[in-house]
């Protein structure tokens, strides 16, 4: 789906320069086979991508130990002619299919998306009292979620995997006299806490890989009681399935209506035991 956030005309395809190993392992298909790589034409677009580039190739090598097989198979459905046109045209396909991968290495273009800077963070702020509570964010992003609660929270931990948002966030949190955070790298997968250390666990736009082993990973860092949070922003889309998946785990869900109609789900579990 696209989500019309980056013009592919005014970037370089050398921005892949600027992807750290973990976004490489998910445009590679590493870490999430069922995600793009998945789709043949987005294969088709970044083998050219790779063939093209020799500087590229080097790079992502030399980041990702895995990749070496996955470069060779993807050599082998370069088309055997290729003019300039069609050069051109596979790498701004490939740049707007990865725009969500894209904005992570231009935070500042992130922070100005409409469903982090229209935000409201009451609508985080008014599911439960975050007031001297020690806050997990995992996924923060450019920490939407977690500046939202750092006025309130005793502490809050971000827990992000790309390291430019993760500088991002510091010099925000250094701009902004906020020092009551700290911001680390780790996944949803594998949080870089021992058990039972949150009293507030909260996520957005992370869960949906697999959600029962998500669940598990949050709840496991969570103290008794706690209380996990989900809370998106909006937009734009509809997240039914999202929604259908918390409720089967025992969130209780808390929508409303965007401005455009859209619903966006909101969800809370207390947890006591």
């Amino acid at each position: 789906m696209a989500y019309n956030w980056i013009d592919p005309k005014a970037h370089s395809i050398n921005a892949i320069l600027l992807m750290d190993k973990w976004m490489l392992e998910h445009l590679l298909g590493i870490k999430n086979q069922d995600g793009l790589y998945s789709d043949e034409d987005y294969r088709y677009h970044l083998a050219i991508v790779i063939s093209q580039n020799p500087h590229i190739e080097w790079y992502i090598l030399h980041k990702c130990e895995d990749a070496l097989p996955i470069i060779k198979t993807l050599k082998t459905i370069v088309p055997k002619y290729l003019n300039a046109a069609m050069i051109e045209e596979s790498y701004l396909t490939f740049l707007k299919t990865i725009e969500t991968y894209l904005v992570y290495v231009y935070p500042k273009i992130m922070a100005n998306l409409d469903y982090i800077k229209k935000w409201n963070p009451n609508k985080l702020l008014e599911l439960t009292n975050f007031t001297d509570k020690t806050v997990l964010d995992i996924g923060s992003g450019t920490g939407r979620l977690a500046f939202a609660v750092a006025q309130k929270a005793k502490h809050i931990y971000a827990v992000e995997p790309v390291d430019a948002l993760r500088t991002y966030m510091r010099k925000y949190a250094a701009d902004n006299g906020i020092n009551n955070i700290t911001i680390v790298d780790g996944t949803i997968e594998q949080i870089p806490y021992p058990d039972n250390t949150f009293d507030i666990v909260m996520s957005a736009h992370v869960m949906g890989d697999d959600y029962k082993k998500e669940y598990q990973e949050m709840t496991r860092v969570l103290k008794r009681p706690g209380i996990l949070i989900d809370c998106p922003g909006e937009d734009g889309l509809e997240r039914s399935y999202h929604e259908q998946n918390l409720e089967k785990l025992g969130f209780t869900m808390h929508t409303y209506k965007d401005s455009s109609g859209i619903t966006v789900p909101r969800a809370i579990k207390y947890i006591t035991k």
